[in-house]
Order: C-alpha cells, then sequence, then structure tokens
C-alpha cells in the first residue's frame, strides 16, 4: 500500500471517529434540549474542543528546545552499594507532526551491545500533562509517561510503567528531568526496590 493510501485511509478513519462522536453528542444533545439550531451550536462547540485540544502553545515550545543531537552517557545501579555500568551513546532529536511532538532518536551500547531506543514526548493539552512513550530494542514492551513541570520549567517530573520481565506485573519509575543549561540535560530513574526508593539510572545529554 503507498504512503498516499495509508495517510488518506488514517484521515478517513479519524474523522469518522469525530463524526460518530460528533453525531452521538448532537442527538443526545436534542433529545435533551429539543431547540433548534442545538445541533449546530453543539457542533461548533466540538470542532473548537478539538481545535484547543490540538493547537500548540507554550509547553510545546518548551520540547522545541531539545531539538537537535546530543552526546549521552548513561550510568546505571544494579544495587546502591555497588559502582554503576556506564555506557555512551548518541540522540538524534527531530520535531515532528507540526512542533506537537519531539521524536528521539537513540543509537549506542548497553553491556557492551548494540542499543537503540525511540522516544516520542509531547503535552496533552487535555491532560495538561506531558506524556511519553519509550521503546527500545532490548524489550517487545513500551513504557508510558505522565507528568508536570515545576514553575521555572526546567524540571519535569514524570511517573513511568511498564511490566517488570521477571514477574509480568507493572513497575513504576520515577523520572526527574532538569536542565542544566540550555545545552544539558540530567534524567534521574528512581524505582521502588523493597521499602525504599532507589537511584537505578542517570542518563546525561550534552548538546553536540
Amino acid at each position: 500500500m503507498s504512503r498516499c493510501n495509508v495517510t488518506g485511509a488514517t484521515i478517513a478513519i479519524v474523522f469518522g471517529s469525530v463524526l460518530a462522536v460528533g453525531t452521538g453528542s448532537l442527538r443526545a444533545s436534542a433529545q435533551s434540549n429539543g431547540k433548534k439550531g442545538g445541533k449546530e451550536a453543539d457542533m461548533q462547540a466540538m470542532m473548537a474542543a478539538w481545535e484547543k485540544a490540538g493547537a500548540p502553545g507554550e509547553p510545546h515550545k518548551m520540547l522545541q528546545k531539545r531539538v537537535g543531537k546530543w552526546n549521552v552517557i548513561m550510568k546505571s545501579w544494579m544495587t546502591p552499594d555497588q559502582p554503576p555500568m556506564e555506557s555512551t551513546g548518541t540522540a538524534d532529536v527531530k520535531s515532528v507532526l507540526g512542533d506537537r511532538f519531539i521524536q528521539t532518536n537513540f543509537s549506542g551500547t548497553v553491556m557492551g551491545k548494540p542499543f537503540n531506543g525511540i522516544g516520542v514526548t509531547g503535552y496533552d493539552n487535555t491532560k495538561k500533562k506531558f506524556v511519553a512513550s519509550w521503546i527500545d530494542s532490548m524489550s517487545t514492551g513500551m513504557m508510558r509517561m505522565e507528568g508536570t513541570a515545576d514553575p521555572s520549567g526546567k524540571v519535569i517530573t514524570t511517573q513511568g510503567v511498564s511490566l517488570d520481565p521477571m514477574t509480568g506485573k507493572e513497575t513504576r519509575t520515577r523520572i526527574v528531568e532538569r536542565w542544566e543549561g540550555d545545552n544539558k540535560i540530567v534524567e534521574e530513574f528512581y524505582e521502588k526496590r523493597g521499602p525504599k526508593e532507589t537511584k537505578t539510572m542517570e542518563i546525561t545529554y550534552v548538546r553536540s
């Protein structure tokens, strides 16, 4: 199937879903108030809500500052009393979908083996939260993340949810991202191991 056909099918599905939701909303509204023009007013309100939800704003502009190429240093701790394992890599961050999201393509090594990952990060206007997903070459699962920024906009704290392959149960990771100037970002990962929260990983990005 050509790229054009795929795009057309996707658009048709999206607009079909919007139309179905809108039709149901309009029908319910008409039944509840029985007023002329109710359908038109509800359609306008629905379209206004979708436009507001889809419009890039200040949080999206903040994310665009990450666009570019970065050198990456990763440290990971199996146990807090042992020295961390270290590895390096590079990250290429691009703006996608009209500056609504950024996509990070990571390439490097982990435990001496090639490692690649893809992350997508955005800001959900409806949830009023930063949202992200991560997939990589060492897993068939996906990590999902949601969180907020502090008033300065330089620290974003998210909660990541993924499945532990050992137990098959959900595991949660607290991720704190700090901007240390325009050209350096440090991410710290914390997990609960027993009763205490433990730092398990630190990733430093330096703009190349």
